[in-house]
């Protein structure tokens, strides 16, 4: 029974706790609003706001406690970060807070509280008020790229600049590369940051690039470290060789060649000279998108077709072109043909000729062989064609003679058929013409 007793005699006491505490925080809610809405200190700034102040120049605030508050109170002050700035003047009524503007109290807010001292409840705090502070930053922005290394043509750089404070009012960022200055919408300007992407071409290769902040209203600018740009690329064309004299000299006369191409190559292309298969090993000089050669035109070099060629030693880039071809010829008019050559040559033209006429003699061979086939299978067919006419002879005409005593023959007028005239050799001093033919054939009417 006492036990039960004094349960109940604890929660009647709880309660009663609970309903004081509950009464008292009422209360204290009570007397704070009011305090926040009827006795709040306020707070006054002694400097131009709206501009705001430089760097390094005197930033004061002031708080006044209201009218109706006549108690003592502690002053604190607090402005960005710092949240417990000491007063320069203080008392009973108002506060005083002055301190020189630094980079960090931009965009910051400050504002002051009031705290009773006595056994009388008062906590008041103002509102805060804001600072702006006119700079520019002293520190170079830092250039930092991406990706390190060169990169082929046609690949893509990202340069960004970053400063450790933006400045007030913001800096304005300009890019250059070169004597080229890149127009804003090819970067991302971010405060206290600029961001630029490109694609690598082949004229930015050794360019320096860099990014500029500037502030029109203190004509100040401030340039990062310049950074070179690495692309790797080769020329868009062939070498193209052209003979600085003529192809077409006098024996032991110099002969000079030279190729170029338009443009050179990153890495540095090189360059090669060859004249039929030999390689030109002296007299070689060039200026990377140029070379030249030079040699003493010899009996070797006779007919020998010369060219240069240019090629790339880099994985990266992959460029392997050769020029047209120019002839050396001499003038000379007894060329020797170096040995080996001449006896190819030779044992080439001779088997050719070989083989040549024995296909002539085994055609011919074959074709009289055919032939003689042809003529007795056609004796054996038709034995009336292969056999020769008769010959008849005809009994000799009467001859009479003319008043000059020369001997006329008289035929009739008739066909005849294969009058063929035989010549035969008269001596000197005779003077006889005879006419013979032979298988005539005379028809009489």
């Amino acid at each position: 029974m006492k036990h039960t007793n004094s349960f109940r005699m604890s929660e009647k006491e709880n309660s009663s706790v609970y309903k004081y505490f509950l009464n008292y925080l009422v209360v204290f809610s009570l007397m704070f609003s009011l305090s926040d809405t009827v006795s709040r200190p306020e707070i006054e700034a002694l400097f131009s706001t709206d501009e705001g102040v430089s760097l390094n120049q005197p930033i004061s605030f002031q708080c006044t406690l209201p009218s109706s508050i006549k108690i003592p109170v502690k002053w604190t002050w607090s402005c960005g970060s710092d949240t417990n700035r000491k007063p320069k003047i203080s008392s009973n009524t108002s506060s005083e807070l002055t301190f020189y503007a630094t980079k960090d109290d931009d965009k910051t807010q400050c504002s002051c509280r009031a705290e009773s001292l006595s056994n009388e409840i008062y906590y008041g705090m103002s509102y805060p008020l804001d600072i702006k502070v006119s700079y520019v930053p002293r520190d170079p922005p830092i250039l930092v790229t991406s990706p390190k290394t060169s990169l082929a043509e046609g690949q893509k750089f990202n340069f960004r600049c970053d400063l450790k404070y933006p400045g007030n009012p913001p800096m304005v960022w300009t890019w250059r590369c070169g004597e080229r200055t890149l127009f804003p919408s090819q970067f991302n300007n971010m405060g206290a940051s600029s961001e630029i992407t490109f694609e690598a071409e082949a004229w930015q290769n050794g360019l320096s690039c860099l990014c500029i902040a500037s502030s029109p209203r203190f004509g100040y600018n401030i340039s990062s470290k310049g950074q070179s740009i690495a692309v790797l690329y080769a020329p868009l064309d062939f070498p193209v060789l052209i003979n600085i004299s003529n192809t077409h000299v006098d024996e032991d006369t110099p002969v000079t060649l030279r190729c170029h191409v338009t443009s050179g190559g990153n890495p540095p292309l090189f360059w090669s000279w060859y004249c039929g298969d030999m390689p030109m090993e002296r007299g070689l000089s060039d200026g990377g998108n140029w070379s030249e050669v030079t040699f003493i035109a010899t009996k070797m070099y006779h007919q020998r077709a010369c060219y240069c060629r240019l090629n790339s030693t880099s994985e990266k880039i992959k460029y392997d072109k050769r020029s047209q071809k120019k002839f050396i010829t001499l003038k000379t008019g007894h060329i020797c043909f170096p040995l080996p050559a001449f006896v190819v040559t030779t044992s080439l033209l001779l088997l050719t000729v070989v083989i040549v006429s024995f296909i002539v003699l085994f055609r011919n061979h074959r074709l009289r062989e055919r032939l003689l086939a042809l003529k007795m299978l056609t004796c054996n067919c038709f034995e009336n064609l292969c056999k020769s006419p008769p010959r008849r002879v005809d009994p000799p005409q009467p001859r009479m003679r003319d008043s000059d005593g020369k001997t006329l023959t008289f035929i009739d007028e008739h066909t005849y058929e294969a009058v063929h005239r035989q010549r035969k050799k008269v001596k000197k001093g005779k003077r006889k013409r005879t006419h013979t033919y032979e298988n005539t054939v005379v028809k009489f009417a």
